[in-house]
């Protein structure tokens, strides 16, 4: 795994453990798929919308080209599970990637 190379860099300080441990399975997910590992390109920088995650480090977004993206997907949220929500965001755009937040669900 790996980070976005500069100009803007992404940064992952301030990310919270959980969004690590997301990020570890990503890795291993994307290496499956493509032989190559993740590209992190935002983690708690960057302009997203009001009330994204990734302001309180709960998110992560990671690069989708080259990949077979609606397969590699549904991997993503089989291994995270219902705790996580994978989102393939900008589908078919030069920024497309898929979007990994933390978004724990009630328990009975």
């Amino acid at each position: 795994m790996r980070l976005k190379p500069e100009p803007g860099r992404a940064r992952v300080i301030g990310i919270r453990p959980e969004i690590a441990f997301a990020a570890l399975v990503v890795d291993g997910v994307i290496r499956e798929a493509s032989g190559s590992g993740a590209v992190v390109t935002a983690g708690t920088d960057g302009t997203h919308s009001p009330g994204s995650k990734h302001y309180v480090g709960a998110a992560i977004d990671v690069q989708s080209h080259g990949l077979d993206a609606p397969k590699v997907l549904k991997i993503l949220q089989d291994r995270l599970g219902p705790d996580f929500d994978v989102i393939l965001e900008d589908a078919g755009a030069p920024n497309e990637h898929f979007h990994v937040e933390l978004d724990p669900k009630e328990r009975l």
